[in-house]
């Protein structure tokens, strides 16, 4: 692997320069009072959960933010905490200077106390001070993940440097220097396959730049440094590193690496798939502590570590997975709440540490949409129903606190954001990331996804048409080893029964799958049809005589939200009569349509019974059932990772159809980004120009 050492050499220069040398005029004051009117807007929201505390052995006032687990020792009551005291400390002191106007209700002079009560309430229940217990009786600290959450302590008690008492940094020089001693001792950890070390690794590497930067007269403060490049170095790590001669700080890279985290196409696993939330954190861990060597006083250089295969893993995989609102595509969907934004800070990091074109594009989309979500609260919380409650609203808080840190400290004068229809026609095309058994596919009209993933045992696609306004119209969805593009017959679990095959050169993938009771097996082929839509095909055969009581085949995940749109057109075709109806999805409407149109953006279309499609099929199958008895629905919505989800059919029914052994049932509809095109348009023959041939070969 070589590596640009100018580029290098450049950043560290770049992170060394005088905060206020790099400070932006333009980009960067936008993001920076889009950033600080959302951080406002959120102290209410924080100010509702606050609550004071017990007083510590030592008679100090504490308080603490409520999470679901109200004050515990635990990462949903320490962890909210520490973020919550860290995003008050911080609008105490950059909103002052903002002039930024707070809700009604809440005052600087709260903010402050807030905060200070809290980081008192957190060193007081840390272990190595002991002056009070967490509610559940328990002290915390030097457990899985404490480290981030001192992280964001250090960081609130930096920017209260003045309002803190003596004896307060007492107590806080032991809880800090307690979590980075912990870290001394440890072995740092490695792993790539299910279970990746890399963010891990990440949010070490902060607790240990906060101890050496705060305490740099320590007499370990040079053992914390340097342990925090080994944690660092060994984040974004793949094979070849293991004998890679290429110096970082002076050093070569061979002699720093302790294990893999990534698969050496620099894709990772966590939670046991592939997964972009993960894939993304990382740089923002890492880029968290090239802040904290800066901000708190430069006592110590930004390391080389810091940098490692940053920009590969940007430019060779979330590059190609990134979505024109900013977001990142989710082969596998989420166990997270969806359409979190919540690589804001690795694309803020991007844009203005490592001067990234494309990342300062992506940043300011992914932004907009954390505030479009962040209105749809009445109290300032950043989005309805989260997935983990009070806890997200701090983590998400700590992200954009941190956007606005990099853009005031590193800028971002010197670039300027690509035009995404630039951005497009670079990264068009397929791309199969092997390792993962994905595969990608971008035109200038949609983006579309596979992944075959083997640690959940899950097979499902995704495509998302580029609408003008960027509006998040479809989404993932997983359910019984398939989902997306899909679907089910009698609500059956499915596995695959052999490889998945990626083309592509022709843009194609094929699934083979077969029901977990063996009775039917499923042949599915998706494949590019034109710049405007895919086609799938979904050959049904029955391994033994069955009925099909439920046919649910080819679903598409539809949002039906209020970040999104809680009502939606749509129009379809009854014997020659085009309708339009306005839908919640709350209720199943059926239809005997041979199409439907959404927004008048996007269609769906049965193409079964397609003269075009009939001829390009190939005749594999032996007994091929005909049959016009199912139609399309729409509805069963439910609340899916945070985001209101209602399914669209190709074909529904409980028509109870009888399948012999051996019978086959080919079901096949194509999907199709309208943009704006008129809904007659979905009544033209399917191979008018732009709709190109389909091919099931």
């Amino acid at each position: 692997m070589k590596i640009n050492r100018f580029k290098i050499l450049l950043i560290t220069i770049v992170a060394l320069l005088p905060v206020r040398m790099m400070a932006d005029k333009a980009d960067d004051e936008e993001i920076k009072d889009c950033c600080m009117s959302m951080l406002a807007r959120f102290t209410e929201y924080a100010q509702s959960i606050y609550t004071d505390g017990a007083k510590n052995s030592e008679g100090t006032a504490t308080g603490f933010f409520k999470a679901n687990s109200a004050g515990q020792s635990n990462e949903d009551g320490v962890r909210t905490n520490a973020d919550m005291a860290m995003i008050c400390a911080f609008v105490y002191q950059y909103g002052q200077r903002h002039e930024a106007i707070l809700p009604e209700g809440v005052t600087y002079r709260n903010l402050r106390k807030m905060a200070i009560n809290a980081i008192r309430y957190a060193y007081s229940t840390h272990k190595a001070n002991r002056l009070l217990t967490c509610s559940d009786g328990k002290y915390w600290g030097t457990v899985w993940e404490s480290s981030l959450w001192n992280e964001s302590i250090a960081i609130a008690s930096f920017l209260l440097k003045d309002e803190l008492t003596k004896k307060d940094w007492e107590w806080i020089e032991k809880e800090i220097v307690m979590e980075a001693d912990y870290d001394l001792g440890r072995t740092v950890p490695t792993g790539y396959k299910g279970d990746t070390k890399a963010e891990e690794n990440g949010w070490e590497t902060n607790v240990l730049a906060a101890a050496c930067s705060l305490f740099p007269r320590h007499e370990r403060a040079s053992a914390w440094y340097n342990k925090m490049r080994e944690f660092a170095f060994n984040c974004y790590t793949i094979g070849a590193d293991s004998i890679s001669t290429v110096p970082v700080d002076g050093i070569e890279a061979r002699k720093w690496y302790r294990g893999q985290n990534l698969y050496d196409d620099f894709t990772l696993q966590n939670h046991n798939y592939f997964h972009t939330s993960y894939q993304n954190v990382v740089i923002q861990e890492l880029c968290e502590s090239i802040i904290i060597l800066k901000l708190f006083g430069g006592h110590f250089p930004v390391s080389e570590t810091l940098y490692w295969h940053q920009q590969d893993v940007f430019d060779k995989v979330l590059k190609y997975l990134a979505l024109p609102d900013g977001e990142l595509a989710m082969p596998n969907g989420n166990d997270w709440s969806m359409l979190l934004y919540d690589q804001l800070p690795a694309y803020a990091s991007m844009a203005t540490i490592f001067k990234d074109a494309d990342a300062l594009m992506l940043e300011k989309e992914a932004l907009r949409n954390t505030g479009k979500r962040q209105q749809t609260t009445t109290d300032g919380a950043w989005m309805l129903n989260a997935d983990i409650g009070h806890r997200r609203m701090g983590v998400t808080g700590h992200r954009v606190m941190m956007t606005y840190l990099l853009h005031d400290i590193f800028g971002t004068d010197s670039i300027k954001a690509t035009r995404w229809r630039d951005f497009a026609w670079k990264y068009r095309g397929s791309k199969l990331f092997s390792s993962q058994n994905i595969m990608r596919m971008m035109t200038p009209r949609y983006f579309f996804c596979f992944s075959s993933s083997e640690g959940l045992k899950n097979n499902s696609g995704i495509f998302i048409p580029f609408l003008r306004d960027n509006e998040n119209i479809l989404l993932p969805y997983k359910k019984n080893g398939t989902g997306s593009l899909m679907g089910y017959i009698n609500d059956k679990k499915m596995k695959q029964r052999k490889d998945t095959e990626f083309n592509t050169e022709n843009s194609t993938v094929k699934l083979f799958l077969i029901s977990e009771d063996e009775t039917l097996q499923q042949d599915v082929t998706i494949t590019r049809s034109g710049e405007f839509a895919i086609s799938v095909q979904i050959a049904t055969t029955a391994l033994e005589d069955i009925t099909i009581d439920s046919n649910k085949t080819g679903l598409v995940a539809l949002s039906l939200d209020p970040f999104t749109r809680e009502k939606r057109a749509i129009y379809y075709e009854i014997n020659g009569q085009i309708t339009c109806d306005s839908i919640d999805g709350n209720d199943l409407k059926t239809m005997q349509s041979k199409w439907i149109n959404i927004d008048d953006e996007l269609g769906v279309i049965d193409i079964s019974a397609d003269s075009h499609y009939k001829k390009s099929r190939k005749e594999k199958y032996k007994n091929v059932i005909q049959h016009d008895s199912y139609g399309m629905a729409i509805g069963e919505k439910e609340l899916v990772n945070s985001i209101g989800t209602a399914k669209i059919y190709p074909f529904f029914g409980s028509k109870g159809i009888s399948l012999k052994k051996n019978d086959t049932m080919l079901n096949a509809f194509t999907i199709v980004s309208q943009q704006k095109a008129k809904v007659t348009k979905l009544t033209s023959n399917l191979h008018t120009e732009g709709l190109g041939k389909i091919d099931f070969k």
